[in-house]
């Protein structure tokens, strides 16, 4: 699905420009889940979604407290400037 690489891509990309630091200590993590793999179904539940998507998650001592669902981002796909601006507002605002 070239659509949900180039999104992942242009998070990535997002992700290290804006945040490398918190990347190198761990304090923003970035996982890749297929959740159609029998062992991922349940985020489906867990997070309300159905396609394709982005959550923020924020965990405190290993347990999750807050978490948010990014759906939006496929409004961006076509425009890496404006998802980067999008994810790092809603970072900010997480």
């Amino acid at each position: 699905m070239p659509g949900c690489l180039t999104i992942e891509e242009n998070i990535k990309n997002s992700l290290n420009s804006l945040y490398s630091k918190e990347l190198g200590d761990s304090s923003i993590t970035m996982k890749s889940i297929d959740f159609l793999e029998k062992e991922n179904e349940h985020f489906q539940d867990d997070y309300k979604f159905d396609a394709q998507t982005l959550i923020l998650s924020k965990k405190v001592n290993g347990k999750e407290v807050k978490w948010v669902n990014l759906d939006k981002i496929w409004d961006y796909s076509g425009n890496y400037v404006n998802s980067k601006t999008m994810l790092m507002k809603k970072l900010r605002n997480f």
